[in-house]
């Protein structure tokens, strides 16, 4: 598995795009017959770093989920969850997993509207929340063991994530897609 891979440089540590740098320099460095196998163990390094921070965010998810049942108005539990999420949506775009971005994409944008408070949470969101997390580990763990997201998009909790949005959507006249917000 990638997780399982050895390191590209055991001597950095850092973030995903921290490593990155640093192996696209050794890259460049290599004569040209050898960019290939380079630039594939750069992305078997940047995957793997993305594996590992994921599922280490994903974990400490669990415990900002049950606190934000408990109180679903606290901030800091919803600026870790909305955080997680919108870095796996990032990285997902730079490495081109589409289709996890576009789950998480959809699970920011309520994230988005809670965080506002033009959302609360309640059964149904937070049973959108726990798909959308499931549904996260199950796809992070098929590139895990296959390098592929697998078959399904996931249409049916897309369809939910947007529809929740909608409906805050709808009350505060906002759009998480076209007023200014944060990234």
């Amino acid at each position: 598995s990638l997780v399982d891979a050895p390191p590209f440089d055991e001597g950095k540590s850092g973030s995903i795009l921290k490593k990155t740098s640093t192996a696209v320099r050794q890259a460049c460095a290599v004569g040209v017959s050898r960019q290939t196998d380079w630039t594939q163990r750069i992305m078997d390094e940047i995957v793997k770093e993305f594996l590992i921070e994921s599922y280490e965010n994903l974990d400490h998810l669990d415990n900002a989920l049950v606190e934000l049942e408990k109180n679903p108005r606290h901030k800091e539990s919803l600026d870790h969850i909305f955080r997680t999420v919108h870095s796996i949506k990032g990285t997902c775009g730079f490495i081109g997993y589409i289709k996890l971005q576009r789950i998480a994409h959809a699970g920011k944008n309520l994230l988005s509207l809670m965080r506002e408070g033009t959302l609360t949470m309640d059964a149904e969101i937070t049973s959108a929340l726990l798909s959308l997390m499931d549904i996260i580990r199950g796809i992070l763990s098929n590139i895990e063991q296959t390098e592929s997201e697998g078959e399904s998009g996931y249409p049916e909790l897309i369809a939910t994530l947007e529809r929740l949005c909608s409906a805050g959507c709808h009350a505060s006249g906002w759009h998480p897609d076209t007023k200014n917000r944060e990234p």
